[in-house]
């Protein structure tokens, strides 16, 4: 079976609540650990942490190497960022009980859409919501699932099936985004190429997207390591560790947080989230 043996944490890479777009298949069985299915590109890949813990063991109907590094930040240099960012006690103690932990490259479509989806909604709320789009109106690949529907797919979809489907107030949100992508409006590509201020305000022309959101959508699809998502966890990690970077807002918090770790902001704020929501760190 094929492998990558970089330094990753599966598991909790891919349920930090980073990423949608990965089904887990089963528990683990004795020293078997769970597999993590996705349609991406149209092939399915299938991966999961080794017994031995070492890298990743995958299985793909046809993705190269490359695109699965990608998929899972494999490229990233832990050790560099964990350098950048472990001078802060609050982070280097979330790296210590997490530090295999990566930030995802999702494709940008079913990120934009997660993420959306994701206002008042819970994990488990929000995975149930993507899967059943996927599976309504996406394109099954035997043995992994079913792919999320591409943007001209859900243009067409419209508001009313996404309403019925249980999207609620979110519906038009997700169908107008998706018509704006078709069409070429946003851009991801043309995004990726901007300054981080200026894609912040660029994402934001999708229907539904703030200032998280966008973050999000810039941190787990587009590669900007800077952007720091602030839910209602994050806001009460900087309250209560961090109150001399607490800002009149949310972008003079953010800038507070980057200022503070730098260019592997984003990396600092996704250990500092995964560790409050799993320990009694607040």
């Amino acid at each position: 079976m094929p492998r990558v043996d970089e330094r990753i944490d599966v598991t909790n890479t891919l349920e930090s609540g980073q990423s949608f777009l990965w089904t887990r298949e089963n528990d683990e069985c004795g020293d078997e650990k769970p597999w993590y299915t996705a349609v991406v590109d149209g092939d399915g890949v299938r991966v999961r942490d080794p017994p031995d813990g070492r890298g990743i063991e995958y299985e793909t109907t046809g993705l190269d190497e490359s695109r699965i590094r990608e998929l899972l930040g494999l490229d990233d240099d832990l050790g560099e960022i964990h350098d950048s960012i472990t001078d802060d006690e609050h982070v280097a103690r979330a790296v210590d009980e997490y530090g295999g932990m990566r930030v995802v490259s999702d494709p940008f479509f079913p990120c934009t859409v997660s993420f959306i989806v994701s206002a008042q909604n819970r994990i488990p709320r929000i995975r149930s919501l993507v899967n059943a789009m996927a599976h309504d109106w996406g394109e099954t690949v035997d043995g992994y699932g079913d792919g999320f529907p591409d943007a001209q797919t859900l243009a067409e979809v419209g508001e009313e099936p996404l309403r019925e489907l249980g999207l609620g107030y979110r519906a038009p949100y997700v169908a107008e985004s998706a018509r704006l992508i078709a069409d070429g409006a946003v851009d991801a590509d043309e995004i990726r190429s901007l300054p981080y201020d200026e894609a912040h305000d660029a994402v934001q022309e999708l229907v539904g997207v703030g200032d998280k959101v966008g973050d999000c959508i810039l941190l787990f699809s587009l590669g900007f390591g800077e952007a720091v998502p602030l839910d209602t966890w994050m806001l009460q990690v900087v309250e209560e560790h961090y109150p001399e970077i607490e800002g009149d807002g949310y972008t003079q918090t953010a800038d507070g947080f980057r200022e503070r770790f730098g260019g592997y902001a984003g990396y600092a704020q996704n250990y500092l989230f995964h560790y409050a929501r799993q320990t009694e760190f607040m």
